[in-house]
Order: C-alpha cells, then sequence, then structure tokens
C-alpha cells in the first residue's frame, strides 16, 4: 500500500506529462515492493498526490530559486523494501523522470525520498493494516 507524493513548482508539467508520471510512479514502486507491475489489487492501494507549489517558492541555502527540481516522496511500509529494491526503485525512478522531465541547468531534475512507515503505523478507515495484510491485498508472495 505505497504512497507517492510529488511535489513541483506550477505550471512545470502538463497534464499528459503529470499523468504518465504519476502512472509510471505507481507501477514503479508497487514492482519494488514486489507485486507485479499491471496487477489491479495492487495498482489499487496505490495513492498518488501531485502538488503544484508557487513558482520560485523552493529555496536554497535561504534563497529562492528559478529552476527547482521536482521532489517524489515514497512512503511504504517497513520492511516492504530491500536495499536492492529501494536501489531498483531510485534508478527506475530516475530513468521515468529523465523520459518525463530532461535535466535543466546540469542539475537534478528530481529529489526521490524514501520513508517507512513503521509496522503499526499504517492506517486507514479507523483500522491498522500491518504488512502481512498489505501483501495480501496487493498479491505479494513473500519467501518464494
Amino acid at each position: 500500500m505505497p504512497f507517492v507524493q510529488v511535489t513541483a513548482p506550477k505550471g512545470t508539467l502538463n497534464k499528459k506529462s503529470r499523468d504518465e508520471l504519476m502512472s509510471r510512479l505507481s507501477v514503479a514502486v508497487i514492482k519494488a515492493e514486489g507485486a507485479e507491475g499491471k496487477d489491479p489489487a495492487a495498482l489499487s492501494l496505490v495513492w498518488a498526490y501531485y502538488n503544484e507549489i508557487e513558482h520560485r517558492a523552493s529555496y536554497v541555502g535561504g534563497q529562492s530559486i528559478e529552476n527547482a527540481p521536482i521532489v517524489v516522496e515514497f512512503a511504504t511500509p517497513q520492511d516492504a523494501l530491500t536495499d536492492e529494491t529501494r536501489n531498483a526503485l531510485v534508478a527506475e525512478t530516475g530513468v521515468i523522470f529523465d523520459d518525463v522531465f530532461p535535466l535543466h541547468e546540469n542539475k537534478p531534475n528530481h529529489w526521490a525520498l524514501l520513508r517507512e512507515i513503521d509496522e503499526g503505523g499504517w492506517g486507514g478507515g479507523g483500522q491498522i493494516y500491518g504488512l502481512a495484510a498489505i501483501q495480501n491485498a496487493m498479491n505479494i508472495t513473500v519467501g518464494v
């Protein structure tokens, strides 16, 4: 049950590029968690938000910057990713961004932040969802 949140300066991407980005990031994160990339059950559990911020609302060293990189945050349940799958997710994210939003001014076009939610810390609809229940809902088989 990954959560994807993208923050970009207003107008950075048009709707078509935004839709492509969010779709591809959703598939990448469920694959990193061990689900099939096109599994409808797994995809139905990926919640993703695209947030736009005002132009020049990003700062480096206390100074606003003109062309800020996009920030993508992936939140996954604790132990859903391994070192190998974290690296694969970040690498795939780089490919996706290079396709959708090329480098600018020889600076990174994005930052990827990975957050793990502690076991017992993922809840919704008034109940807690543990990793095993989430993996079951996403058709992920562990240890096979």
